[in-house]
């Protein structure tokens, strides 16, 4: 793979204009880690919110009952991507599985790396912690967040969705994205992510508990 791209793991681009970027991505990971999610997080969730709030304007004619932009809900999924898709990502996925499983981006490598992501990390850190950040934005409980998660598992389809979606793009993050860049490839696609996460989770739960609302 790398004789087709031409890139080894850890390789920095060269890209004319962008060296300032390059270099604040290399020497400040977890800065420029923080603020690309962040921002990314907080405007997936605005786009998110706006299509739900024109869908419900055109369904809606009591204007008691139509949808309204909740803060809280964009602050929880601004610190959820700063924090979780950000900071600990970096930490993550260029400080811990370099540790666990090698420092080799050939394909048996990135193979283990996107198992354990896929069956581990994502069902019992990475989805969670999604919901616990919006519980804990709406002055609810930690076991609120974790059966509103439980409850997407299971009646929308939450992990299927995660791993069509993320299966594909983390080999590709493990085996040509430079280690400096993995963070923000990984930011683009879970722009759309996000998107369709945060309508996921602003669903009613099945199981009886109550909606997450401002």
């Amino acid at each position: 793979l790398e004789s087709i791209v031409g890139l080894r793991a850890g390789a920095t681009i060269a890209l004319p204009g962008f060296e300032p970027l390059n270099l604040l991505f290399s020497r400040r990971p977890f800065v420029a880690a923080f603020v690309v999610c962040a921002i990314k997080a907080s405007m997936a969730d605005l786009v998110a919110q706006k299509s739900e709030i024109s869908k419900s304007s055109s369904e809606v004619t009591d204007q008691a009952t139509k949808k309204s932009f909740e803060k809280r809900r964009n602050l929880a999924f601004l610190m959820y991507g700063g924090a979780y898709q950000g900071c600990f990502q970096e930490l993550l996925f260029n400080r811990f599985f370099p540790i666990l499983f090698g420092t080799s981006n050939s394909a048996f490598t990135a193979a283990k790396k996107v198992m354990f992501d896929m069956l581990v990390i994502s069902p019992l850190l990475c989805l969670p912690v999604a919901y616990i950040f919006k519980a804990a934005a709406f002055g609810q409980t930690f076991d609120r967040g974790v059966k509103h998660y439980l409850d997407d598992v299971k009646n929308h389809k939450l992990l299927k969705k995660y791993w069509c979606v993320w299966a594909p793009v983390q080999c590709c993050t493990f085996t040509v994205v430079p280690e400096h860049l993995r963070i923000t490839f990984i930011a683009c696609f879970s722009f759309l992510w996000l998107i369709l996460l945060s309508k996921i989770s602003a669903k009613t739960p099945n199981d009886g508990a109550v909606k997450m609302t401002e």
